[in-house]
């Protein structure tokens, strides 16, 4: 994602999407990105559950893990419905739904890929993604219980209290 995610001009499409797989949910933010030939994007791992109607409901401070989806095409951006076994999204023997929860525009600001961390502003249609989001790896303990736990990579996603760009943030 980091080398697709190059500062560009101006705003690129998005949706957010639920994702219904067999038993499993996720949601999956897909952007489109500078040169416009593919879309990048993250799964969010919300399921359904209270983060998931507090994420719907007010996601301010809400931090969901993420992972890093492999480059799709652009048609995805309006990829809505149902969708049978076996089919792109679904599982072997159990169908997959789509439904687009909201979409619109967003731009790129502070980016510091060595760090994981990028700034997103967004404009959504139905304000779920509205405003400054943050993306960022940080590193857990493997076993929380175990002090000599080795650390691993987490990538987190959340919209900060502070709707501040980063660069002003930092001048306080």
């Amino acid at each position: 994602m980091a080398e697709d995610l190059k500062p560009f001009e101006g705003e690129r499409k998005f949706v957010l999407q639920r994702h219904t797989r067999g038993d499993s949910v996720h949601y999956d933010l897909r952007m489109l990105v500078g040169d416009e030939t593919h879309l990048v994007g993250l799964t969010l791992n919300l399921g359904d559950t209270e983060k998931e109607k507090q994420f719907l409901k007010d996601p301010t401070g809400v931090q969901v893990q993420v992972e890093v989806k492999l480059r799709q095409p652009i048609s995805w951006l309006k990829v809505q419905g149902e969708v049978e076994p076996g089919g792109v999204g679904a599982t072997r023997y159990k169908p997959a739904e789509w439904k687009i929860l909201d979409y619109g525009t967003y731009h790129l600001g502070t980016t510091k890929p060595d760090e994981g961390f990028f700034e997103f502003f967004f404009n959504g249609k139905h304000d779920i993604m509205e405003g400054r989001w943050i993306t960022r790896m940080l590193k857990f303990p493997e076993d929380r219980e175990d002090p000599k736990s080795k650390m691993i990579d987490r990538l987190l996603f959340w919209k900060p209290k502070d709707q501040n760009p980063y660069k002003e943030e930092k001048k306080k």
